[in-house]
């Protein structure tokens, strides 16, 4: 009960106080280059509250300075609004490698996605190095805050990359036209058939399907 009730006191001050990560914000686009900022360290810290919700469910992580560190990167995702018709396996892969100083392998960080509700949409929460997350992405602007938690930290710090990988897109179906049916168009319209004309048309629609993907 004592647990719980500490659990829930905690919880109410989670995140109040943490630090922006550098840069603090950032913006991800089709066309832009990754988006790379760094962790507000060197921390020495051992942010370690995520346990407590193993008495409390409602507890997920906690940033309180000095005691429990943590910091915040603003990230916004600015996508076509036709892109997941086009490209609907697309993700936003999230990459954070840290340091070792003392060469122990114990450094450890996690990392937590939040939607602009707050809500956590993935974490990463392994002793995995880098750690890495991936979400769905999503057409128009979106945006998450991203949470970095020194777990067992000493004078370390960690990285962060963040990118689009839209994978294969769906075939338009305009690079579907037979030759038999161009061909067809041509005899209804009562004229010859220029074969050069049908070649140009049907080399058109090559460079199209191969410039779309």
């Amino acid at each position: 009960m004592l647990l719980r009730t500490l659990a829930s006191m905690l919880a109410a001050t989670c995140c109040l106080s943490a630090q922006a990560a550098t840069p603090a914000s950032g913006t991800l686009t089709i066309d832009s280059d990754p988006v790379e900022y760094a962790g507000d360290g060197p921390y020495v810290n051992f942010n370690q509250a995520n346990y407590l919700g193993l008495v409390d469910d409602s507890v997920q992580y906690m940033c309180m300075s000095p005691v429990l560190e943590c910091d915040e990167f603003k990230l916004t995702v600015d996508l076509p609004e036709e892109l997941i018709e086009v490209y609907p396996t697309a993700v936003i892969r999230m990459t954070f490698p840290f340091d070792d100083p003392t060469g122990s392998g114990n450094e450890d960080y996690d990392f937590f996605v939040l939607d602009a509700n707050g809500a956590i949409i993935n974490r990463g929460e392994t002793a995995a190095n880098p750690e890495k997350i991936a979400i769905l992405a999503a057409s128009g602007v979106t945006e998450y805050t991203i949470v970095g938690i020194p777990y067992f930290a000493i004078n370390s710090n960690y990285a962060a990359k963040i990118e689009l990988d839209l994978g294969e897109p769906v075939e338009s179906r305009a690079t579907f036209i037979r030759p038999d049916a161009a061909t067809a168009e041509f005899s209804a319209a009562g004229g010859a058939l220029d074969l050069g004309l049908l070649l140009i048309a049907l080399g058109s629609l090559v460079v199209r399907r191969k410039t779309t993907r």
